[in-house]
């Protein structure tokens, strides 16, 4: 998990140099001022990245008990992610 984290970081930070040369080709086109640019790619939050997305494909996700308010959320995101969800309600 740490040396995948690792890579999407490395990823993350090489597509930032990519977006940061094509902002300042841009600025160069339009003839706006580099520093506008700038600092709308620095406002900008950081997106987070969920590891998760990766290892769930075709993975099957158990939860057992929890609150049975949550489970169709949790059934959706694990299967918008490739997963599939079963439930359990922790009663014999």
């Amino acid at each position: 998990m740490t040396a995948r984290q690792s890579a999407l970081e490395g990823q993350n930070t090489a597509l930032r140099q990519k977006l940061a040369a094509a902002a300042k080709s841009l600025e160069a086109l339009s003839g706006e001022s580099s520093n506008t640019a700038r600092a709308d790619v620095a406002e900008r939050p950081e997106p987070r990245i969920s590891p998760v997305t990766v290892y769930l494909n075709r993975k099957t996700v158990l939860c057992v008990g929890g609150r049975s308010g949550s489970i169709a959320n949790y059934r959706d995101l694990i299967e918008r992610v490739g997963g599939r969800f079963a439930h359990h309600d922790g009663e014999a």
